[in-house]
Parts: structure tokens; sequence; C-alpha cells
């Protein structure tokens, strides 16, 4: 039955990745209330789960030309710096340090989606300091969420290709193609703790 369930789960959350650019944190929700892991474990094996899902997401959206290298380059070398710093801290927390850490990372990420509802309701005044700031702050959260908690970091990421005026498809496609990079990087600093 578990087997059955983790397959179920697992093509489920891999076609959530794909196509919408996030959801990876649905892994490790299913790793803890499904299979009881621990938060750390379940966090390390959702970076490694992951990692297949998001390279054929980035294979398909290349061979679309949906990626926008330019962009995802930009915010890329951001989300990179927040997964060493994420990855840095794990050692340092304990138990209730973690949830907390991981409880702001989620209402930062809320922030996010609200920021950006707000901020294309507003655009022609809050264009020019949200494309400027917004972005790469939402690509260390990305970061952080890699490093520390073993989520994707998708929907920091996607908004903030939305605050650069990608399209939704754009967005999830380059959101995609960084986060191969962040999770690499995660699960090779994963193995040297």
């Amino acid at each position: 039955m578990h087997i059955g369930l983790l397959i179920l789960c697992g093509f489920l959350i891999g076609f959530i990745l794909i196509f919408l650019g996030m959801g990876a944190a649905l892994y490790i929700g299913c790793l803890i209330t499904i299979f009881h892991l621990s938060a750390k474990t379940a966090a390390a094996s959702a970076l490694v789960v992951t990692l297949p899902a998001l390279i054929i997401g980035t294979l398909i959206n290349h061979r679309t030309h949906t990626i926008d290298y330019r962009r995802g380059n930009f915010l890329l070398k951001w989300a990179l710096l927040g997964t060493i710093g994420g990855s840095l801290i794990v050692p340092f927390t304990n138990h209730d340090l973690y949830q907390l850490i991981i409880s702001v990372i989620l209402i930062i990420l809320a922030s996010t989606i609200l920021w950006n509802s707000i901020s294309h309701s507003r655009k022609k005044r809050f264009s020019k300091l949200t494309a400027k700031y917004f972005p790469p702050f939402a690509s260390i959260i990305s970061g952080v969420m890699v490093g520390l908690a073993g989520m994707s970091g998708g929907g920091p990421l996607v908004a903030g290709m939305l605050l650069l005026d990608a399209p939704v498809a754009q967005a999830a496609a380059t959101s995609s193609y960084i986060r191969v990079w962040t999770t690499l990087l995660g699960v090779g600093l994963t193995g040297i703790q």
C-alpha cells in the first residue's frame, strides 16, 4: 500500500513540478505525514526525488524555447547564494528552530505571492522598485528553501519572474531551469554534511 501511495504522490507532484514550476514542498509533506520521516530526512530526500522531474521539465522547456536564459541566469546567481547560505545553517538548527525557519520561509513565500498581486494592480508605481529589488530577494529565499528545507523554491522564483514581466509559462519554465542547478547544489551540500 505504501509503495503504491508513494508512486501516486510522485506522479502527481512530478506533474505539478513540470507544468507549474513549483510544488516540491508537497514531497516533504508526503514523506513526513504518510511515511513518518523526520523533517531533515524528508527535506534531503525531497531534493533527490525532485531532481529528475526538474531535469525532464527543463529539457522539455528548452526544446520548446520557453526558458528565458537571460533573466534565469540573473536570478540563478542569487538563488545559488541562498542555497549555500541555507545549507550552512542546517548543522546549527535544532528541531524547534528548524520549524520556525520553515514557517518564516512559508510566510515569505505567501507574502511574495501577495506582493506580486499588489504590484500588478499598481504596476506603474511599483514596477521599477519591484523589478530591481524583489526578484533577487525572491531568488535568495528560493535558494534558502532548497539549502535549508529541501523545498524546491519554485514559488518565489515564479513570482520573481512574473515581476520581471515574464509570461506565466516562461516564468514556470525558467523556474525549473534555475531549480535544476540549486537542487544539484543542495544535494551536493547535503552529502557533505
